[in-house]
C-alpha cells in the first residue's frame, strides 16, 4: 500500500468511527428527551394525586365536623328536655 492509500485507510476508520459516535449521540439525546417526558408526566401525576389527597382531607374534616355538631345538639338537646 501507499502512503496515501494507508492514510485514506485511517481516515476512513476514524469517520466510521466518528459516525458510530454521532449515532450513539444521537440515541443519548432521545434518551434524555424520554426521561424528561416521563419526568414531566410523573410531577403532573403526582401534584395530582397531592390534590386528591388533600381534598379527600378537606371532605373528613367537613363531615367530622358535621357529625360534631350533630353530637353536640343532641347532648344540648338531651340537656334541655331534662
Amino acid at each position: 500500500m501507499t502512503n496515501d492509500a494507508v492514510q485514506n485507510h485511517r481516515l476512513d476508520s476514524i469517520e466510521r468511527r466518528l459516525d458510530k459516535h454521532d449515532e450513539m449521540l444521537a440515541s443519548l439525546v432521545e434518551s434524555q428527551v424520554r426521561t424528561d417526558e416521563q419526568f414531566t408526566v410523573l410531577a403532573e401525576t403526582q401534584k395530582g394525586t397531592q390534590d386528591m389527597i388533600s381534598d379527600i382531607g378537606k371532605s373528613i374534616v367537613k363531615w367530622l365536623m358535621g357529625v360534631g355538631s350533630i353530637i353536640i345538639t343532641a347532648v344540648l338537646g338531651g340537656q334541655v328536655m331534662m
